[in-house]
């Protein structure tokens, strides 16, 4: 009797770790797809100096999930951050990069929560993290000394005047 029980006991341990290594995976799997929004990692972090002026390039946007950011530099923790253009200004926000530290990045990818379309116009914005690490109405765009916000409007799959027939 002793000799079942010891190997009920085991069995049922067994059974336990097996519970917890398939519910371990199933977060692991859940939490890759929920990074999925947010495709941009600090690892695209480059070895360059900080020049001491934020700054945000984008040479072309494609039709599509995400946004190609050329070049982001900040000088403190924040995001970069996709609005739909609402004449000329900020409107909706369509999606938003990971907290970054202060540094410069290149090819970075930011998600969008719809595919952007040809002709769509689109607001990407430098914000600054008020310390939570999480993008929300409480952080705020970053400025340079004219207290402009850091942006770039650009057209969704236009080519550039110098391109055009």
């Amino acid at each position: 009797m002793n000799k079942i029980s010891n190997q009920s006991f085991v069995i049922s341990l067994l059974g336990l770790g097996l519970v917890v290594v398939l519910g371990s995976g199933a977060l692991l799997v859940t939490s890759n797809s929920q990074s999925q929004a947010n495709i941009s990692s600090p690892a695209d972090q480059t070895n360059e100096e900080v020049t001491g002026r934020a700054a945000l390039t984008i040479d072309e946007i494609d039709p599509g999930d995400k946004v190609q950011v050329s070049v982001a530099e900040l000088l403190q923790p924040g995001f970069i951050v996709v609005h739909q253009d609402q004449n000329r200004e900020l409107g909706e926000v369509l999606g938003a990069s990971s907290v970054y530290s202060a540094g410069v990045y290149r090819d970075v990818q930011v998600g969008v929560s719809s595919p952007l379309v040809d002709s769509q116009v689109i607001h990407a914005v430098l914000y600054s993290d008020d310390g939570d690490a999480v993008f929300t109405v409480n952080d705020t765009p970053v400025t340079d000394e004219n207290g402009l916000s850091i942006e770039v409007l650009k057209n969704v799959g236009m080519l550039p005047m110098d391109h055009a027939y």
